[in-house]
């Protein structure tokens, strides 16, 4: 070949790199967004273990967010404190409380019992005016919200399919999924939820909403079925998700909104809160991601304890609250396989006998409700070993209600 030519085809393969890096760099720069406050260098650093404790309570920085604001004037519970047990009984064997509670990562935790306030800490850096976030209790708020909605007749019969409500899911698998089928998690479609495969669908959901921008409506319809709707459960983030999607057509706002109306204000809340959302014009991530103070969550315990009444205020309906937590039996403690607990409307029953129900999520976040006791058990955390400690967090709350007696 003549040197000339040569020179040639050195110098179009060195303009094809430069062009090549510079569209690479554009993307990568685009799809990131380091100039942006929420941007994907801290959303994929959410889960480090060196930054996990700050992260969870500072979670409008990393994703965007709607607010939740406040009423006036706000509900203040009274403070009656009484010692908590010193130790409890899993398995057999004696542990010490506070080892559980550092075990665990414990961020937060608060014992509500009737309006008084009879034990709250704070550990690792937060304290009573932190946000912090829920993970999947937020699920349970979700069905609060579709039970209002349901008492003011935005949402009729739960065999209603999504798709009713969605349009934009009504050509996909989730259209033909019903209410009552995404409540219980028996949708029917496929979705991976083990957060510790890298490529699960849980984390290529995060991946492709975040850093490809794909709005939750588009990435919900791409989910295929791997099984007829309400034969079998099978917990998944996204049935929430595309939940919300339907709630939001119904009551034709957002989920923040409606929550801030109907919930939030009504009962006095005494901080303001947020939710975070996919992008700043798209849904709420209904799977997760509410951020409260821990004296606000025990106020929704307090109002799910009560049956839906706030002080002689009606506020959800008691019938919706009665069949969210009476488990169905295919769904009751013990029957699913891998899970101890029951399930019902977003809801968790734990397998004691006792008349309790939690919303749960991972890293270890509970509100644990006993209506016959008027007890709510609010607990923050950073567990990172959430998916063993499940069934014994529910010996330590038994523990608790045991000694408040």
């Amino acid at each position: 070949m003549p040197p000339e030519k040569k020179e040639k085809l050195k110098r179009l393969f060195y303009r094809g790199a430069l062009i090549s890096t510079l569209l690479l760099t554009l993307v990568a720069l685009l799809m990131t967004r380091p100039w942006s406050r929420h941007n994907s260098w801290k959303q994929m650093a959410i889960f480090m273990p060196s930054k996990r404790v700050a992260n969870f309570r500072a979670m409008d920085e990393i994703f965007p967010s709607r607010p939740i604001r406040r009423g006036e004037p706000s509900h203040r519970f009274e403070t009656r404190e009484r010692p908590l047990p010193k130790t409890y009984t899993y398995r057999g064997k004696q542990t010490r409380l506070d080892d559980f509670l550092d075990r665990t990562f414990t961020t937060g935790v608060l014992v509500l019992q009737g309006n008084a306030i009879v034990a709250e800490r704070y550990f690792r850096g937060a304290r009573p005016d932190s946000a912090l976030t829920s993970w999947s209790m937020a699920k349970s708020i979700v069905s609060l919200l579709v039970g209002i909605a349901r008492d003011e007749g935005l949402i009729g019969d739960l065999d209603v399919p999504i798709g009713s409500y969605a349009s934009e899911l009504r050509a996909s698998a989730y259209g033909a999924v019903t209410l009552g089928d995404a409540l219980t998690m028996s949708s029917g479609v496929a979705f991976d939820e083990r957060y510790e495969r890298l490529f699960s669908d849980i984390n290529l959901m995060f991946a492709r909403i975040f850093y490809f921008r794909e709005s939750a409506a588009h990435y919900l319809a791409s989910l295929p079925r791997e099984a007829p709707s309400g034969k079998r459960f099978h917990y998944i983030s996204a049935d929430t998700f595309a939940l919300g999607l339907a709630l939001r057509e119904a009551i034709g706002r957002s989920l923040s909104s409606y929550l801030e109306q109907k919930i939030w204000k009504p009962i006095g809340m005494e901080y303001d809160a947020s939710w975070n959302v996919a992008s700043d014009d798209d849904i709420e991530l209904a799977f997760c991601c509410l951020n409260a103070r821990l004296r606000d969550y025990a106020k929704l315990g307090r109002l799910v304890a009560r049956g839906g009444d706030w002080d002689g205020r009606r506020i959800i309906s008691k019938n919706w609250l009665r069949q969210s937590t009476r488990v169905e039996p295919e769904r009751a403690p013990g029957t699913i396989p891998g899970f101890r607990f029951g399930y019902q409307y977003h809801w968790w029953i734990p397998s004691g006998g006792r008349e309790a129900f939690m919303a749960a999520g991972i890293w270890s976040q509970y509100l644990y409700i006993n209506p016959s006791r008027d007890l709510v058990i609010v607990k923050t955390s950073v567990d990172p070993n959430f998916f063993q400690t499940k069934d014994e967090h529910v010996a330590v709350f038994e523990a608790i209600e045991d000694a408040l007696r």
